[in-house]
Formats: structure tokens, C-alpha cells, sequence
């Protein structure tokens, strides 16, 4: 769960990062947009520009809960679908199904709130 999470903060600041620095008018030197703090990139963005940019990140954003929640379902069904089978080789198989959906779904609430903050 915790790594889960991890990933997904990192994975929210990086997309952030990328869209701001897309739409971003500051040039100051070759390695400013390496340190650049978030708030920095606001910034230093066109005014023109801000919707645009928030469009790009909500876009991104609402394409990543989508694959969430596609995951969360992919593996609700494989997980039963390996329950019907019920193959004596694949136990452990179908434990970690069971595992990873417990933790994607387990992981909803905090995925949504990263994606606030």
C-alpha cells in the first residue's frame, strides 16, 4: 500500500512538473527548471496560459484515476475468474490477485487525495 502510494505521489508531482514546465515563459538558466519548486513554476507561467495548463493537468490527472480504477476492475475479475478455475497449482497466483486488488482498492481514498493536494 505504502509503495502504492509512494509511486503515485511521485507520479503526480513528475506530471505536474511537466505540464507547468510546458506552459512555463522562465528561461533563466539550462538547470532552473531541474530545482524549480512547483510553486515556482506557477509563477513563472504566461497568465495567458494558466487555463490551458490547467485543462493539460486535469486531463492527466483524470486519465490516471481512470487507470486506476480500470486496474482495480482488471484485477477483480481475473482474481474470480482464477477463483472459478480453482487450479491447486495457482494458489499462490490467485492469493496475489487477491493481495493487489485489496491494495489498489485500499489505495482509492489516498490516490484521490494526493491528487488534491
Amino acid at each position: 500500500g505504502k509503495e502504492l502510494l509512494r509511486h503515485v505521489s511521485e507520479f503526480i508531482v513528475a506530471v505536474s512538473r511537466q505540464c507547468m514546465l510546458a506552459f512555463s515563459s522562465r528561461n533563466e538558466s539550462p538547470d532552473w527548471h531541474k530545482r524549480a519548486q512547483l510553486r515556482e513554476l506557477c509563477k513563472s507561467m504566461d497568465p495567458a496560459h494558466v487555463v490551458a495548463c490547467i485543462v493539460q493537468l486535469y486531463e492527466h490527472l483524470c486519465n490516471f484515476l481512470y487507470r486506476h480504477q480500470f486496474l482495480c476492475a482488471w484485477h477483480l475479475c481475473r482474481s474470480q475468474a482464477a477463483e472459478e478455475e480453482l487450479a491447486p497449482n495457482e494458489a499462490s497466483f490467485r492469493e496475489l490477485l487477491r493481495h493487489v486488488h485489496t491494495e489498489l482498492v485500499a489505495s482509492k481514498r489516498n490516490v484521490w487525495q494526493s491528487l488534491q493536494q
